[in-house]
Formats: C-alpha cells, sequence, structure tokens
C-alpha cells in the first residue's frame, strides 16, 4: 500500500465505521473517538487512514485500506454519511446551559421578586447563541456532532 495515496469519501466513510465499530467495543474514549473520527473526515492519504487506524485491532470484515484502482471512474455517487449522535461538547454545553439556566429560576422563585423575571437576560442570549450553532453546524465550528465535514481531498 502507498501511503502517499489520496483518499476519497468511501474510504474516509469506512475509516469511520471501523471507529465506530471500536468506540462501541470500548476500545476509544468518547473523546478519543471524536478527535480520531474529525481526522478520518479530515485524511488526505491512506497512511493518514492508516494510523488512525494503526493500535485497534483488524475485526473480521472490518475496515482494510483499499487498493487504488487506475482508471476509476470518478463520476460514481459519493457515499452519504449516516447521522451521527451529538459530540460531547455539545452535551456538556446543552447540560451547562439547562444547569445554570434551572439556577437562575430558582433563585428568581425563592428571592420573592416575580414581577421581574431577570433570569431571561441570562437564559436568553446563551440559548440564542446555542441555537446558531445549532443551525451553522459542524461545518463552520458549531457543535450539533462536533465534526468538521468538509472534504480536503
Amino acid at each position: 500500500m502507498d501511503r502517499n495515496v489520496r483518499v476519497g469519501d468511501t474510504d474516509r466513510d469506512r475509516a469511520a465505521d471501523a471507529l465506530r465499530r471500536h468506540f462501541a467495543e470500548g476500545r476509544l474514549s468518547p473523546e478519543e473517538f471524536d478527535e480520531r473520527l474529525s481526522q478520518a473526515f479530515a485524511a488526505r492519504t491512506m497512511g493518514d487512514l492508516a494510523d488512525l487506524l494503526a493500535d485497534l485491532p483488524q475485526d473480521p470484515g472490518g475496515y482494510a485500506l483499499p487498493v487504488p484502482v487506475s482508471g476509476s471512474d470518478s463520476r460514481r455517487p459519493v457515499a452519504t454519511r449516516p447521522a451521527r449522535e451529538p459530540s460531547v461538547l455539545w452535551r456538556v454545553q446543552l447540560a451547562s446551559y439547562a444547569t445554570t439556566s434551572a439556577i437562575c429560576v430558582l433563585i428568581w422563585l425563592v428571592s420573592g421578586h416575580p414581577s421581574s423575571f431577570w433570569p431571561i437576560w441570562i437564559i436568553g442570549p446563551w440559548g440564542i447563541v446555542l441555537i446558531g450553532q445549532a443551525i451553522r453546524g459542524p461545518s463552520r465550528g458549531g457543535p450539533p456532532n462536533g465534526h468538521d465535514q468538509r472534504r480536503h481531498g
């Protein structure tokens, strides 16, 4: 295998599937899985993908680096990725938002000033920022899945 051969979307998707299997089997922590998955989708060469999987066992029927075929048809359809769960970072941000919002509302209730709902000045802007990140999505740095899906190669 020539480590300098450029990879395509199908190669990246196959490597990501292998990482998902290893994560499901407990070989990768959530943080390491997120990091390696991001690197898989940013990989440019076969060597980049091989390095991501080098310390993981080769499982039967699992990922094997493809052998490049000269003259392959570049007009074939691009494989689509299955939807992924939100990243650890996104879940932490949502949990922080919910916890802070609940504490602010609790303080407001206990303080006995029900006429002015001051927690809205914390809950509102923060919520707008989180919604903006969700709408922008991963290609522009926003969380929902935390992975950069721009293609390099």
